[in-house]
């Protein structure tokens, strides 16, 4: 019987690898070409295969490359599972500012959001993850694992968004939203010396001293039921006190009020925008059940679980970057599209087109970021 292993063990990129590439080494210039080209493949392996798993990846693309299953095997877990010998180890902190600098890329609205957050993977591991938030989605552009065990985050939190800084879009307004388990005084005066605008909740029984006023009162007073808003100009809480914007809403249907302090002027900012902050729980889900398998990840090393996200970010991006032109979709799928949009994610959508694109049922694809407009800002100010 005739042996039909290949006998080159040196991969040929496939075209769709070789576009990967192409993205990579323009925004990712950085990087050694070994880490280049191997990130391309990651990236490439991880979107047909829904999964990181390097047993899986490693057996899809082997003939596809046209290479020993073992040296592709070898190849990808040398770019993650790195040793002190090697040369040129991958700094995944490196990258973070060139992804942003990725998802900016001819951003035409006049916001940018950005969501602090953490998720957990397998009560092993904690992620401290700065996302962009995009069409309902979330693309990682910063993360720090950390093991299971009780430490101070806002040190990391500072590393995340130091390293982001530089790559903050000129003349566009960056948003900075963050749950109130996450809300610290420190935080809150660190991003706005970075330049951006903080939008962090925080609990209802904290004290606030309204603009004007000479009594304290509770937060939640300034919203004591649904169907009212309220914004303005406050000092709150009596330790650790903070002269900001206070954002109050609790509508109708709403189990309680969401209250939002930001550096804002009070006719600039809603609190209606802080639900945007809800799509980095659907970014968590791409990056776990609903696209990439994370969390059934068996890697146990801290270092080599952040290089496997940087696979998984830059995977997660070209999808969005793909599935986001109205007009190609409209081409591909025609009037089926037009009744169906809106049950199809921009993550699966994305996703469809990669894969149609490599079984060339498809060609010339439209990349590109069209962000929506923020809702407007109520008119008025006070309690409605």
């Amino acid at each position: 019987m005739k042996n039909t292993t290949p006998s080159r063990k040196r991969a040929i990129l496939p075209p769709a690898v070789q576009r990967r590439l192409d993205a990579i080494q323009h925004f990712l210039p950085h990087l050694t070409l070994p880490q280049q080209r191997t990130l391309a493949l990651w990236c490439f392996g991880i979107q047909l295969a829904r999964s990181h798993s390097l047993t899986l990846v490693s057996l899809l693309l082997a003939p596809l490359c046209k290479c020993h299953a073992n040296a592709m095997r070898k190849r990808l877990k040398t770019w993650y599972a790195q040793t002190r010998r090697t040369k040129r180890p991958l700094h995944v902190q490196s990258c973070f500012a060139a992804l942003l600098r990725w998802m900016t890329t001819d951003w035409s609205a006049p916001n940018l959001l950005l969501a602090m957050d953490t998720t957990t993977i397998r009560n092993r591991w904690i992620i401290l993850t700065v996302s962009v938030l995009y069409k309902k989605r979330a693309i990682p552009v910063a993360w720090r694992v950390l093991a299971w065990d009780k430490q101070a985050w806002n040190p990391i939190w500072k590393q995340l968004l130091s390293a982001l800084a530089p790559a903050f879009p000129p003349g566009v307004r960056v948003l900075v939203l963050a749950d109130r388990g996450l809300y610290s005084s420190e935080l809150f005066v660190y991003l706005q010396q970075l330049g951006v605008h903080p939008m962090m909740r925080v609990n209802g029984d904290g004290g606030v001293l309204v603009e004007g006023s000479t009594e304290w009162q509770v937060l939640q007073e300034l919203v004591p039921c649904p169907d009212t808003h309220w914004r303005g100009r406050c000092r709150v809480f009596k330790t650790n006190s903070l002269d900001c914007t206070v954002l109050a809403i609790w509508a109708a249907g709403m189990q309680e009020a969401w209250i939002v302090l930001t550096d804002l002027p009070p006719c600039e900012a809603s609190a209606v925008w802080y639900r945007y902050r809800s799509w980095i729980e659907q970014g968590f889900r791409d990056l776990k059940r609903l696209g990439w398998s994370c969390h059934r990840t068996l890697v146990r090393d801290a270092e080599r679980l952040e290089r496997v996200w940087l696979a998984l970010a830059v995977a997660t991006l070209w999808v969005l970057w793909y599935g986001t032109d109205e007009a190609s979709s409209e081409r591909v799928w025609g009037a089926l599209w037009s009744r169906k949009r809106c049950v199809v994610s921009v993550f699966r959508r994305g996703w469809l087109l990669v894969w149609l694109e490599i079984l060339a049922c498809v060609d010339g694809l439209c990349r590109g970021w069209f962000p929506d407009p923020l809702e407007p800002v109520e008119d008025g100010g006070g309690r409605v």
